[in-house]
């Protein structure tokens, strides 16, 4: 979940900061690739992601989005085998790329 606001740069296009909470999590079972054995381990992580998207109307009602992000940990557990073990804190950046579809005025 999230905020977000639009700025318009033209007629067209658009800026739009937000700030997001988001959690992702993984699990991985124990697993045999030749020669390796992989142990069962899970984590989840919590982070505060700032995102500035540039929005492109690309035809009627169709937006297509783009832009660089940067996420903060704000808190993590993981487990490898049973065994609790620490997430060390770090941030992320990455790119993100979207589609949407404008059903209203007020949902997409």
């Amino acid at each position: 979940g999230g905020l977000w606001a639009e700025i318009p740069v033209s007629l067209t296009w658009k800026m739009r900061g937000e700030i997001n909470y988001a959690q992702r999590a993984y699990r991985q079972e124990l697993t045999r690739v030749g020669m390796v054995t992989y142990r069962p381990a899970s984590g989840q992580v919590n982070y505060l992601e700032l995102p500035l998207l540039f929005r492109n109307e690309v035809a009627y009602h169709w937006h297509l989005y783009g832009g660089p992000y940067l996420a903060f940990m704000l808190s993590g557990r993981a487990s490898s085998d049973g065994t609790p073990s620490t997430v060390p804190p770090h941030a992320t950046s990455g790119l993100m790329l979207g589609v949407d579809y404008q059903l209203s005025d007020r949902f997409s």
